[in-house]
């Protein structure tokens, strides 16, 4: 339980001075959001999930970003009461673009009027938006 509430404040900590760092190091015309941290259960390593607007421009800002890392990992280890900093992994959170799959999909269904709650249920099962 101890173990558990350790790792949820490190990955908080360092979701706010992600945040903080993307903040001031994204390019011009791009806005990047941390919306997640996962943290291994060890500590060692941080998953860092970001949401990208224009996604037209995700691969290019993920670049600009995989490049930072450095300086993130200083920022963090600055601000951090740990012996080791974590190794840090981004990813993209598709999860804006799942979302609008769902809401496109479901818009569909109700101007069909076929919305019923086995088919929505089938729908949400087969576009699995919550998952990774």
């Amino acid at each position: 339980m101890a173990e558990q509430r350790r790792q949820e404040q490190i990955a908080e900590t360092i979701r706010n001075q992600a945040g903080k760092f993307f903040s001031t190091e994204q390019p011009t015309g791009t806005l990047v959001t941390v919306t997640d941290v996962s943290m291994s259960s060890d500590l060692h390593y941080a998953e860092i999930y970001l949401s990208i607007i224009p996604i037209e421009k995700k691969e290019f800002v993920m670049g600009k970003a995989r490049e930072s890392l450095p300086g993130l990992r200083r920022q963090i280890g600055n601000n951090l009461k740990l012996r080791r900093v974590p190794e840090i992994r981004l990813e993209y959170d598709n999860r804006a673009e799942a979302l609008e799959r769902v809401e496109k999909v479901l818009n569909e269904e109700v101007k069909t009027k076929e919305l019923s709650h086995s088919r929505l249920k089938s729908i949400l099962n087969k576009l699995a938006w919550w998952r990774r």
